[in-house]
């Protein structure tokens, strides 16, 4: 047991490294307090990222520019619809296919008109409700 809370401890220690070496990367103060769970997500500015993703950024001296390019995409594509495949940061830094800038804006597009029609057809069954008496 004693072993393990060792261990543990060692983890941290590694796990807050990665995160203030990321953080001194990126021009981030490094506070304590923004890991969600030590090991797990960190936030940085206004992003969560996972520790796998944090040990790659720094292992890899993985330019903001090119994280930052990456969050946002597969971000956006996330706010689309979850079940879009987005691809992990070291195929993002590998040059994987990905979606061009229009096609994405398309898909945001058809996004929002499928949420408005959604909207008019709610709307459309309250008034059939209220017109049958339902």
């Amino acid at each position: 047991m004693e072993k393990n809370r060792s261990l543990r401890k060692e983890y941290e220690k590694v796990c807050r490294d990665y995160a203030r070496a990321l953080c001194n990367m990126y021009g981030y103060d490094y506070d304590e307090k923004e890991w969600v769970e030590i090991g797990g997500v960190y936030e940085i500015g206004d992003m969560f990222v996972n520790f796998d993703d944090i040990r790659y950024i720094v292992d890899n001296e993985v330019p903001s520019k090119m994280f930052y390019e990456w969050y946002d995409y597969t971000t956006r594509l996330g706010f689309i619809d979850i079940s879009i495949p987005t691809p992990n940061l070291k195929s993002w830094c590998m040059g994987c296919p990905r979606k061009s800038d229009e096609e994405i804006r398309a898909l945001e597009e058809s996004h929002m008109r499928l949420i408005q029609l959604q909207k008019e057809f709610k709307c459309s069954v309250e008034d059939f409700k209220d017109t049958k008496g339902f």
